[in-house]
């Protein structure tokens, strides 16, 4: 399992959203690969019920995967993506 999609990890991004008083009115731009766009879509989702979020991802599969569809999750000891919701971005660029 991948480290960075854990519920510590989703948690602490969490945490630090509330220490830098983001609001309804926050947009989180998340660039990178798969892994990173299912968490930061995911807690983009949880954090006061959703904020906008706009994805940028940087691998093929996470243009196809992750970014398509508003498939987010975080990873637990029991497996893969168990923990997730369906949350659509405010846009996705892809090139």
């Amino acid at each position: 399992m991948r480290k960075a999609k854990t519920a510590k990890t989703a948690q602490r991004l969490l945490l630090s959203f509330f220490q830098k008083k983001a609001t309804k009115d926050t947009t989180i731009f998340a660039l990178g690969g798969g892994s990173l766009l299912d968490l930061v879509g995911f807690v983009s989702s949880i954090y006061m019920r959703g904020i906008r979020l706009i994805l940028l991802p940087t691998t093929l599969l996470a243009m196809v995967d992750a970014s398509i569809g508003g498939k987010t999750a975080i990873d637990i000891p029991f497996g893969k993506n168990l923990i997730g919701s369906f949350y659509h971005p405010e846009a996705i660029f892809i090139d």
